[in-house]
């Protein structure tokens, strides 16, 4: 295994107008035979080079404060990048059942959203947020 300091190879910076912004860097690795591996990192820029914030690899995280649930709760959507955004919770046929955010563009940050499927049978009910052409799941649980 041979480490490489890439910013000694592909030092890079970012504008003065992303500060206060999250990016996602990939980095591809390919051989003669095609592609043998990816990675991402998120980064926040606060300053001419950028931080690593320890944001998962994934642009979005969706929790519950209560699941699993009997009437409704509340469903917080962290955005770690600016896109266009949709959130629905779907019965477990893929089918909306409820409409939380109609797609359009938000700023990377943090939103919740209340629900209620009072009148829904028990079942599995997904939250479904898609973020730019991404779709990401969050399991509910709905309680008789």
């Amino acid at each position: 295994v041979q480490f490489i300091d890439l910013d000694d190879l592909f030092p890079f910076y970012f504008k003065p107008s992303t500060l206060g912004k999250t990016h996602q860097i990939t980095l591809r690795v390919d051989n003669a035979c095609g592609p043998i591996g990816q990675y991402s990192q998120f980064v926040h820029v606060t300053s001419n080079n950028c931080d690593v914030i320890g944001i998962p690899n994934e642009p979005v995280d969706i929790s519950s404060n209560s699941n699993p649930f009997t009437e409704g709760g509340t469903v917080v959507v962290t955005r770690y990048l600016d896109g266009q955004c949709q959130v629905d919770i779907t019965d477990y046929s893929g089918q909306v059942v409820q409409n939380l955010q109609s797609t359009e563009w938000m700023s990377a940050g943090q939103s919740t959203y209340t629900f209620s499927l009072a009148t829904s049978p028990p079942g599995l009910y997904p939250v479904r947020v898609g973020l730019g052409s991404q779709v990401f799941y969050h399991m509910m649980i709905k309680l008789p």
